[in-house]
């Protein structure tokens, strides 16, 4: 299942892609349609009625109910935002004509970053999916590292707001009693009782106001894609770094914490 979900991310960047440099719709339209048909031709060589296909089965239908699953009003009906959004970036790169190397270096780190955060904002997807925006974060941070103090900024705020989104709105995923048979527990053990997620939820109220804490990393990721849009992106030979690093991983690690302080605190309590 964890495979699967990895497959699927990776067609939201490769068809941007593919439409910013490949502008013969033809031609792709029949390349695909080869690949499809050999793909459907290999898949009858293996079983179908396994377990494993079935559970594949029911994961990619629940994942695509999931995905067109918010709408936008349109006249007497509704439509699902993703593919509205994404139909609009493909738009924009057949569109595009690049004139330049410079310009498709900057298209080719900007629209993967584009195409993943409008995926995974655009549905209600698994807490650990997020994972997926760091590696084109970490490439812009560095490619536009004129402006690092301003995006260091955002995105610093911006996954914090996201972390305590996740606390809130999916409490049950971070619960210190899964810490049995890992490494705090073959340190410390298992208390006798533990404060998990659910009472540090009760107490804070981050459940009310995890909407508010998703809008801000909404809007903090806005202007980190606003800031690095390409067109204004630029690379210093020497750019100070580590301070602000260091205070981004240091705050927010400190805040993603907060389950395993529970988990030690379960043990001053039950002294």
């Amino acid at each position: 299942m964890i495979a699967s979900s990895f497959k699927q991310f990776p067609f939201f960047i490769f068809v941007p892609l593919l439409l910013l440099i490949e502008k013969n719709i033809l031609k792709i339209g029949l390349e695909s349609a080869v690949v499809l048909a050999f793909s459907k031709i290999i898949g009858l060589f293996f079983p179908t009625g396994t377990m494993a296909i079935q559970v594949k089965q029911e994961f990619g239908e629940r994942s695509l109910e999931r995905l067109l699953g918010v709408k936008l009003p349109l006249y007497n009906d509704t439509v699902p935002a993703i593919v509205v959004v994404f139909g609009i970036i493909c738009v924009y790169c057949y569109l595009k004509n690049i004139q330049a190397q410079r310009e498709l270096e900057e298209h080719s780190i900007y629209i993967p970053l584009i195409a993943m955060t409008v995926l995974l904002c655009g549905f209600d997807s698994d807490p650990y999916w997020f994972v997926h925006l760091a590696p084109y974060v970490a490439i812009m941070l560095v490619y536009n590292s004129s402006k690092y103090k301003q995006l260091i900024l955002f995105e610093t705020v911006g996954m914090i707001c996201l972390i305590l989104n996740q606390f809130g709105a999916n409490y049950w995923c971070f619960e210190p009693r899964y810490a049995q048979g890992m490494l705090m527990d073959k340190l410390l053990g298992q208390p006798d009782s533990i404060i998990g997620m659910e009472t540090f939820i009760g107490y804070t109220r981050l459940d009310r106001f995890s909407g508010v804490f998703f809008a801000g990393f909404v809007v903090c990721l806005g202007a980190f894609l606003w800031i690095s849009r390409p067109g204004h992106i630029e690379s210093d030979e020497v750019a100070e770094i580590r301070p602000y690093a260091w205070l981004r991983m240091i705050t927010n690690a400190g805040i993603g914490w907060i389950p395993v302080l529970l988990y030690m605190v379960s043990f001053v309590i039950n002294m």
